[in-house]
């Protein structure tokens, strides 16, 4: 597997960043001035990110799912400036996780699905059982953003600044981090069932499977 450019390392840092960052940056941010500043500040990382990529990756990348979403996001920074309401600011965690679950989802229409391809980067062409296993985590992963967004919508539309910041800010990356860890332990244990399989010489179990 090739090793990441410093301009795709610095892209990803900068959009995680901004993403964790995010909910305090605006729940803090606002206790200390006007929303229409604290999306200056957000319309500004998004610029600095899209220029990154644009200067390292070509125009053609600008189109992908994730810069779409820094593009939406900086439209409703503008709205933020223009009305200097923090309604719009509100709208981020639920606009990441549409854009998410679109990713997810679009893979599954068009194959081979999300985690396989990550899978495949690691470990190169991957056996039948392997594929399908890929698919079903992508399909849970598609559900998760789903949930996990229309939980985040609801916070925005109670209007509770506290609740949204609990919840955007911490309980949905800990929920995302509980995932993880869910499904890396289903996966080992997929994993050597097949192993198990492949090693009595059962039919179908000769592949080694997960990503």
């Amino acid at each position: 597997m090739k090793p990441r450019s410093p301009a795709r390392v610095a892209v990803g840092v900068v959009g995680a960043a901004l993403g964790i960052a995010y909910p305090f940056l605006v729940y803090f941010g606002l206790e200390q001035t006007s929303p229409a500043m604290i999306a200056v500040v957000v319309l500004a990382i998004c610029v600095l990110r899209l220029v990154i990529v644009y200067r390292w990756r070509g125009s053609a990348s600008l189109h992908g799912s994730t810069n779409i979403a820094a593009i939406a996001l900086i439209a409703l920074a503008l709205a933020a400036i223009v009305t200097d309401s923090s309604g719009y600011l509100l709208w981020h965690p639920v606009l990441m996780n549409l854009v998410l679950f679109l990713i997810f989802s679009r893979s599954l229409r068009q194959p081979p699905s999300l985690i396989e391809r990550f899978a495949s980067l690691r470990h190169g062409e991957l056996p039948g059982p392997a594929r399908i296993y890929c698919r079903r985590v992508t399909l849970f992963w598609s559900g998760f953003f789903v949930v996990n967004g229309t939980i985040a919508c609801l916070t925005v539309i109670v209007g509770n600044p506290r609740l949204w910041l609990v919840y955007n800010g911490m309980v949905s990356y800990g929920l995302i981090g509980l995932a993880f860890v869910v499904e890396f332990g289903i996966r080992i244990r997929y994993r050597r069932k097949h192993q198990a399989l492949a090693a009595h010489g059962v039919a179908g179990g000769r592949d080694p499977v997960g990503p």
